[in-house]
């Protein structure tokens, strides 16, 4: 598989070709490098036969959670994955299991209380019945579990959210100083980041129905003025959820390029971070 170091190579000489003068140099670079990876037909390795984690509870507040945990023989840090607003489906859990296929103790906490939507009209019904206090003790209570795990001793934590997840994960961010690296899918919120010390990845669709542009920029200038590294992506021709390989907007390619970006931005962020 070509490497996005590879693939960066070949970016120079179509920068030189390049007619479109309506968009900034680093837009036309983005373009660019983006068009080029969909072009190599890269794909993202989904997960192989079963799951390999396991189903775990954990302290909420003054009562108990439930998530799912996958963690490799030797970690060389945490994730938290926070899921989107279906729950904590496969799909979910099965990135535990590529996390920490790549070396990191991996952690999903349920929030939704063992349900799980499978259209987004169910997954509307779920939002209605959403405990946001719950929820709150729940993602806090699910970074705890991880922080303590045994395998992480030494490491600080980084987090993967999608669409609700994403929100949750840049909030968290700015609870919990020993979050190093953030990536969110596809989801925005309106934050304070002054109190942070993570670094900050995203993926998001173009002319997104759920996330509008306004947000996602509004978003990037607002971490940036924190002083915090940021790095925002944008997907030509995906949808909201063109990550996930059990929904029908999933974009194989577009997927393929987050993840590698994904993980190299995680490899060079907590590799270099640790807790005191």
């Amino acid at each position: 598989m070509i490497t996005v170091f590879q693939l960066s190579q070949r970016v120079e000489d179509q920068v030189q070709k390049s007619t479109d003068c309506n968009l900034s140099l680093p837009a036309q670079l983005e373009n660019i490098f983006t068009g080029l990876w969909l072009k190599t037909g890269q794909k993202m390795q989904t997960n192989v036969t079963g799951l390999k984690g396991n189903n775990v509870e954990f302290k909420v507040g003054n009562g108990v959670g439930r998530g799912y945990l996958s963690v490799p023989k030797t970690s060389r840090g945490g994730v938290v994955v926070l899921h989107a607003w279906w729950g904590l489906n496969d799909f979910f859990k099965s990135l535990c299991d590529r996390l920490a296929a790549e070396g990191y103790s991996a952690f999903a906490p349920d929030l939704r209380e063992g349900q799980v939507a499978r259209t987004v009209d169910e997954a509307k019904e779920l939002m209605k019945k959403e405990n946001q206090e719950l929820a709150e003790k729940t993602v806090l209570g699910g970074h705890e579990y991880l922080h303590a795990h045994p395998s992480i001793k030494g490491h600080k934590i980084g987090v993967v959210g999608f669409s609700m997840g994403a929100a949750w994960a840049l909030w968290l961010s700015t609870k919990k100083t020993d979050v190093a690296a953030v990536t969110a899918f596809y989801g925005t919120y309106d934050l304070d980041f002054s109190a942070s010390e993570a670094s900050y990845l995203g993926h998001f669709a173009p002319n997104d129905e759920w996330e509008p542009e306004d947000s996602i920029r509004g978003l990037e200038e607002k971490i940036r003025q924190s002083s915090r590294p940021v790095t925002f992506h944008t997907y030509p021709g995906t949808k909201h959820w063109f990550f996930e390989n059990d929904r029908p907007e999933y974009a194989p390619l577009a997927a393929g390029l987050a993840w590698t970006r994904t993980l190299e931005f995680i490899h060079s962020t907590l590799g270099r971070s640790s807790s005191t």
